[in-house]
């Protein structure tokens, strides 16, 4: 949903925005846990309010520029809870 190249919104920040799907029915929606990685450094990102599976991070990379990133998402699958697995999306 991000697109390759964002513009600074009027706090000027920039918002990143994902929604996580193509994952099957076994999967505990309400476990969603999604961080962005920016510069190495790991960022939860918040559900956003219209719901759906999306979810949000408003970063201030003031002067920064180009700035690399990937998402993780950690989820756990319905009926095993020791279960915690990371998706990455590039």
């Amino acid at each position: 949903m991000t697109p390759s190249v964002v513009t600074q919104n009027d706090s000027n920040k920039y918002t990143a925005t994902i929604r996580v799907s193509g994952y099957d029915g076994d999967i505990s929606k309400k476990s969603l846990h999604p961080y962005i990685v920016i510069n190495s450094e790991k960022h939860p990102m918040e559900k956003h309010p219209d719901g759906n599976n999306v979810f949000v991070y408003d970063c201030d990379v003031d002067g920064i520029g180009k700035v690399p990133f990937y998402v993780e998402v950690l989820y756990e699958k319905i009926g095993n809870k020791n279960s915690i697995k990371k998706r990455m999306l590039k």
